[in-house]
């Protein structure tokens, strides 16, 4: 993972075609708090990188900050090789608790021994085909890792 700047910061919200008034607007702080970061005069907080992966959209940028900029942060929280493992394991999770949302429902509709909701049939079936391909994007990837 590539080391994160302060040209970083500064380029993540002209990639988010945002001005900087805007940004500073957005998080809470004055445009001149949000200039002196991006040229380096001041480093800002890790609750201020955070706020701006949030408002500019930028996927990474703390996690990369702050590998960059602390110590404790980097031996305790090891460069992501493999990003793909834990992403396929999180999709699972999320896939899964789409059909578990849906549960409580088909057992009371499936208690007589039949689906008497087709609308309910098809949605389940659908989040279960989702849930079972993401189970096995994660077995996969968890093989090859």
């Amino acid at each position: 993972m590539a080391e994160c700047t302060i040209a970083d910061l500064q380029n993540a919200r002209k990639a988010a075609k945002m001005p900087r008034w805007q940004a500073a607007q957005r998080m809470g702080v004055s445009e001149e708090t949000v200039r002196r970061w991006e040229t380096g005069e001041t480093r800002p907080e890790p609750d201020d990188v955070w706020a701006m992966e949030r408002e500019y959209k930028a996927e990474g940028l703390w996690h990369r900050w702050m590998r960059s900029t602390y110590d404790s942060y980097r031996d305790n929280w090891p460069e992501i090789v493999n990003r793909e493992l834990p992403l396929a394991i999180v999709n699972a999770r999320h896939q899964m608790a789409d059909v578990m949302a849906l549960q409580d429902e088909m057992e009371r509709d499936a208690m007589d021994g039949r689906i008497d909701s087709r609308t309910l049939r098809t949605h389940y079936m659908k989040e279960a085909r989702e849930a079972q391909a993401a189970l096995a994007e994660a077995l996969r990837r968890m093989e090859e890792a």
